[in-house]
């Protein structure tokens, strides 16, 4: 099995090397700037879009604080570039963005649970 990883690791890195990037986080944009050290991940959970304290209450228990970059929020819903409604508070949602040390999230995009 350890075998098959270092395998696995090392075809990936000549992969990198040969072309110069990867993606790894299925071909979504990050919208954090790399300096900002932070996870790029998928986190399903309930919107609470208080406007002075907007967070996600995952099915673990987390309360995640929520930032907006790809997407942002007027009134009771969040809203992309193009003025649409993609979820409203209270909805279940998968949020992809970069979750940080401090229990918060950068969010770039909504996906529908």
């Amino acid at each position: 099995m350890l075998r098959r990883l270092v395998v696995a690791s090392a075809l990936a890195i000549a992969t990198v090397a040969c072309s110069g990037e990867i993606n790894v986080i299925g071909g979504r944009q990050k919208c954090w700037n790399e300096s900002d050290k932070r996870l790029a991940s998928l986190m399903k959970g309930t919107l609470n879009l208080d406007p002075a304290n907007p967070t996600l209450n995952t099915p673990e228990g987390d309360h995640l604080a929520l930032y907006f970059s790809g997407v942002h929020l007027s009134g009771s819903s969040l809203v992309d570039a193009n003025g649409t409604a993609v979820a409203n508070d209270g909805q279940v949602v998968t949020l992809f963005g970069g979750l940080g040390s401090d229990e918060s999230m950068v969010v770039c995009d909504v996906e529908k649970a």
